[in-house]
């Protein structure tokens, strides 16, 4: 488990780490916690975390009043499963989060006594550890590990993977969600021994239980959630025949 905390009060951040460690213990829990009250560092974290993180962020940073509600909302972007929950003493934003549609699981009030602030942080771990037994055994996920850096997504909310500018990187789109990965197609597909993934195009990789047609006169891939994908003239035959094997939609 790895817990992420924005602070840039030092003795807000040795508070809360101190009590981690301890709830950590009594609950017998690995937890990995990476602490910053650097903007840049946070932001990079955020790029290349995994599913089911915790996220602690103070709102008031760096002299910008709402720079934790700010941060939340590019989690939410980068992170649909992320669990977020804010350190603060500006209570009174719990009424306006709604307005940045980011979900937070909780408010921890900063002014709290020691037993009730630790009481506070441990509910909330205990909620992510929950949520992910119960997803490891209801979930199907789509686990991928490339040079030691892993992801891990449910499969049914993928809609396809291409690659990009970057040598092995890929973009992870998804519902309501792009990630960006480290990887190759070439690999994903080696992994893929369930076939659960079809390439259109030498560059994108398709979640099969997401193609709903094909648009052959566009040379496009027609996916669930208004979107599709290129099909490059060596596959139109092979696109064409999964398409009538599976009675989709087909417009010449």
């Amino acid at each position: 488990m790895k817990i992420f905390l924005l602070e840039d009060e030092l003795q807000q951040q040795l508070r809360v780490e101190k009590h981690i460690a301890t709830i950590a213990n009594e609950l017998d829990l690995t937890i990995e916690m990476i602490s910053t009250g650097k903007l840049s560092e946070f932001e990079e974290y955020i790029q290349h975390s995994d599913l089911h993180q915790l996220y602690f962020l103070d709102i008031h940073i760096q002299d910008n009043e709402y720079c934790g509600l700010e941060i939340a909302q590019k989690i939410r972007e980068a992170n649909p499963y992320a669990i977020i929950v804010f350190i603060t003493t500006k209570s009174e934003f719990a009424s306006i989060t709604y307005r940045y549609k980011v979900s937070a699981l909780d408010f921890i009030d900063k002014n709290l006594n020691e037993d009730l602030f630790k009481s506070k942080l441990q509910g909330c771990i205990e909620y992510l550890t929950t949520i992910q037994i119960k997803n490891d055994d209801l979930t199907d996920y789509f686990e991928y590990d490339f040079r030691d850096k892993k992801i891990k997504i449910p499969f049914k909310d993928i809609l396809y993977i291409e690659t990009i500018g970057t040598a092995y990187k890929l973009n992870l789109v998804g519902k309501n969600f792009q990630k960006e990965i480290a990887g190759s197609l070439s690999d994903v597909l080696n992994k893929d021994e369930e076939d659960r993934y079809f390439s259109p195009h030498q560059s994108f990789i398709v979640n099969r239980s997401m193609i709903i047609g094909m648009d052959k006169k566009n040379k496009q891939l027609l996916l669930k959630e208004g979107y599709s994908c290129p099909i490059s003239r060596s596959n139109i035959k092979r696109v064409k025949k999964l398409i009538e094997e599976q009675n989709l939609e087909y417009n010449a």
